[in-house]
């Protein structure tokens, strides 16, 4: 059977995936599986911080249930009885979900770019590397918007011309993924004792593991010392990034 233009298109895609699953597991066991947050140690130098770990949350639950929707839809797609162009109502939110969220991560980083400064040296590329991501995500979200929501023509889910699809959606995604590899490997690795941690339910209210780390830093609970690394008594302390983890994540 002769391959046409989208079948070569999903082989070279496949080509492109399968060592990045496994370049990714190395990156992911290089600096740990464990997420941290640097939104915490950047707060901590800012007298009224606009960002916080529960925004973070926040953003990643709506992506999350964009995802489900998202496969959802394309499932009763495939099996329902409908035309093929005509897409789920799971789609179409699940490709609104995405928009609001894909906003949300820009708004975010227009806001945190002013405390770049407050981050460590090493790990500010993390803002340019994002910022530099940013275009081509928005370029693949709005091809989804209008695959979902026109789904005619050049942007026909069916049928529609394959130079479309390679350049609004797989180069962005090949690109977007480059972009997060190289950050993986140009960061420096942290030691365990320097991962931090996402706000835990533990931790609302201020209580818990990062709420008590947090007034230390301040300098406000048993006149702890962690900005320079020592208590009281002179003993050695870990560093603030242990407790706060790698900024940007």
């Amino acid at each position: 059977m002769a391959l046409d233009d989208n079948n070569i298109v999903s082989i070279v895609e496949i080509a492109v995936y399968v060592p990045t699953i496994i370049v990714s597991f190395f990156i992911c066991m290089r600096h740990g599986f464990g997420k941290s947050s640097g939104v915490d140690w950047v707060n901590s130098k800012k007298t009224s911080p606009l960002i916080t770990v529960r925004h973070f949350r926040l953003i990643q639950l709506v992506i999350l249930v964009g995802t489900i929707l998202a496969i959802v839809g394309a499932s009763k797609s495939n099996k329902g009885t409908s035309a093929p162009t005509a897409p789920a109502v799971e789609s179409e939110v699940a490709v609104v979900l995405y928009a609001v969220s894909f906003a949300a991560v820009a708004l975010v980083l227009l806001l945190e770019v002013p405390s770049i400064s407050l981050v460590p040296e090493a790990e500010r590329i993390i803002v340019p590397a994002v910022g530099l991501a940013l275009p081509f995500i928005a370029v693949r979200v709005l091809y989804s918007l209008l695959l979902v929501f026109v789904h005619t023509g050049v942007f026909s889910r069916t049928g529609g011309p394959v130079s479309v699809r390679v350049g609004m959606s797989v180069v962005e995604e090949f690109v977007v993924v480059a972009i997060y590899l190289f950050l993986g490997f140009r960061l420096p690795k942290l030691d365990k004792s320097e991962h931090g941690e996402i706000l835990s339910r533990s931790s609302k209210n201020g209580r818990g593991r990062s709420g008590r780390l947090l007034a230390r830093f301040s300098g406000s609970d048993d006149g702890h010392d962690l900005e320079h690394g020592r208590n009281n008594g002179g003993e050695q302390g870990a560093s603030p990034s242990a407790y706060y983890g790698r900024p940007g994540q």
